[in-house]
């Protein structure tokens, strides 16, 4: 029995951290017949990306349950402005 992620991340080529395991990167888990198969119960997503936020988010999943995660990465820090002279 297993439960389904599809993903839909801005920018798609941010990593995808499973319960802290390494799984691959956004864009692998989107669009037609490409998702993330895992086992239903707790689960624990991190997205990351250099220059970027990282994402944190967990849900519980039931058996055969499809789940769409959908969200687009902040830029992290300010940008740095220089003053005109």
């Amino acid at each position: 029995v297993t439960a389904e992620i599809k993903m839909s991340v801005n920018p798609d080529r941010a990593a995808v951290f499973l319960d802290g395991q390494f799984v691959g990167h956004a864009a692998e888990f989107g669009g037609i017949a490409k998702s993330l198969i895992v086992a239903p119960g707790h689960r624990k997503i991190s997205i990351t990306l250099p220059g970027y936020q990282t994402f944190n988010t967990e849900f519980d999943l039931a058996p055969n349950q499809k789940f769409v995660l959908k969200t687009d990465l902040v830029k992290s820090g300010s940008p740095q402005m220089e003053e005109p002279k």
